[in-house]
């Protein structure tokens, strides 16, 4: 029997029982976390709601700031510590991540400054996973400003395979 989820409003302690989920998409703002079963459920909360604010422009890294504001950073452990980070700055992207950074993401970073959301899949080239028999339907979405210590929350640890910045969230499309 099929469930449906779209839209609800999730503390990060509560999203570990849809790790089994078979299919959950996730969008992290500051306030917690949406979840969603169907692009659908995603697309419409991403009509719905305001995009992030346009960055000002770069700004200088404070003494505790890994990542620049217009920026997000991706670490290997859970919880961001230690010393390996990948950085991607906007308007770049990673439509392929090299073997040394593939399927190990275990946390992410955005800077204030992003001004789109930055966006994990699960497979290579932005591979939303909607078709028929696909297994890439992993994707989240993180806000401006925010940190997801455990992707495992997501059921996306160890599985990101490309990033890109998004002004919209959509799975069927970036802009």
């Amino acid at each position: 029997m099929p469930f449906y989820v779209d839209g609800v409003e999730y503390q990060r302690s509560e999203l570990k029982q849809f790790k089994d989920a078979p299919q959950m998409y996730w969008v992290f703002e500051k306030d917690g976390a949406y979840g969603f079963t169907t692009p659908e459920g995603v697309k419409a909360y991403g009509e719905e709601h305001a995009k992030p604010a346009r960055p000002e422009g770069p700004k200088p890294l404070t003494e505790n700031q890994v990542v620049g504001d217009n920026c997000a950073g991706f670490n290997k452990n859970v919880g961001c510590g230690g010393v390996d980070w990948l950085p991607l700055c906007t308007p770049n992207t990673i439509s392929h991540i090299a073997d040394s950074w593939n399927d190990v993401i275990s946390c992410v970073e955005t800077g204030t400054g992003v001004g789109k959301w930055t966006v994990l899949y699960k497979c290579y080239n932005f591979d939303p996973g909607t078709g028929p028999g696909s297994n890439c339907y992993h994707i989240v979405w993180v806000n401006t400003g925010v940190t997801v210590p455990d992707l495992n929350d997501a059921g996306m640890n160890n599985l990101t395979s490309s990033i890109r910045f998004c002004s919209n969230v959509d799975p069927f499309s970036c802009t």
